[in-house]
């Protein structure tokens, strides 16, 4: 059911894509990458970046725990508008790093859809869409900072930046549980689905593609708001779990069926009981 306009001739029905959209398909591929990619060098510099005016050096795991230099010291419990936009710049980056890959497919997919427009439209529309997506997750990336911001202002956090035991607990066993919920698989079935998703939700023109992409990072968000979550348990800046993270999202979205959920909400559940038992650390 479209919302205005007509519906672009789906592709499996079409001929086979031509040798331009072929070539446009690996643009669209290689640009998601590239951004992919400079999200994560910023997020592996960034360290460095912040500790180059500070006579103490910065680490990786200074700043996992929240320690900013120059002036900035991020456990305190005044921050300033300067850490607040660093965090913001760090959960701006880490949810183009993550989420960007997953977008892909349905990126790809709408290209197909517009293969009998014009290339500078399908470009346009595709930039529109990616651009509504990545919309959706900076403003994540803005609560995510001020979630950190509050944690850390009410001294919420203990000396190695991350949650306490029974606050990280009470996180990972959240997480947990929400894995194993209908609504995290209703929000998979949409992700695996590219074609499917773009038919439901078709609204012509860049504008369309723009609001498209925004409902796609919306269902996004649901879909791994609390995956995201477990980093206030890792360390915000563990390149690590966000690999990790990362990856386990990749499989959930990729691989059909309940399963791949479950094991990463049993998972969490497990590390959650172990956290409580003091078997290992949060």
């Amino acid at each position: 059911m479209t919302r205005s306009g007509p519906l672009p001739a789906s592709p499996v029905d079409a001929a086979p894509a031509s040798r331009a959209l072929i070539v446009e398909r690996r643009i669209i591929a290689g640009a998601i990458v590239l951004l992919t990619a400079l999200s994560w060098i910023v997020l592996a510099r960034l360290p460095s970046v912040m500790s180059a005016s500070s006579a103490v050096p910065m680490s990786m795991s200074s700043m996992a725990a929240g320690v900013m230099h120059d002036g900035m010291d991020m456990t305190s419990r005044a921050w300033n508008a300067r850490s607040l936009f660093v965090a913001f710049v760090m959960w701006a980056a880490m949810t183009m790093g993550m989420m960007l890959p997953s977008a892909t497919p349905t990126a790809l997919t709408l290209a197909g859809l517009l293969e009998r427009r014009g290339v500078a439209e399908r470009l346009a529309s595709v930039r529109a869409f990616v651009a509504g997506y990545l919309v959706v997750w900076i403003g994540y990336g803005v609560a995510a900072a001020l979630v950190q911001w509050l944690l850390q202002s009410t001294a919420m956090v203990g000396t190695a930046g991350v949650l306490g035991s029974s606050a990280a607990a009470v996180v990972l066993a959240g997480a947990g549980a929400f894995e194993l919920t209908s609504i995290k698989e209703a929000c998979l079935r949409q992700c695996r689905t590219p074609i499917g998703f773009l038919v439901r939700e078709w609204r012509p023109g860049r504008r369309g593609a723009f609001v498209m992409g925004a409902r796609h990072g919306t269902i996004c968000v649901l879909c791994c708001w609390a995956l995201m979550a477990v980093m206030f348990v890792a360390g915000v800046m563990s390149l690590a779990a966000m690999f990790a993270l990362t990856l386990a999202t990749l499989v959930e979205k990729l691989i059909p069926g309940p399963w791949p959920s479950r094991i990463v909400g049993c998972v969490l559940i497990a590390w959650a009981a172990l956290v409580v038992a003091g078997r290992i650390g949060a």
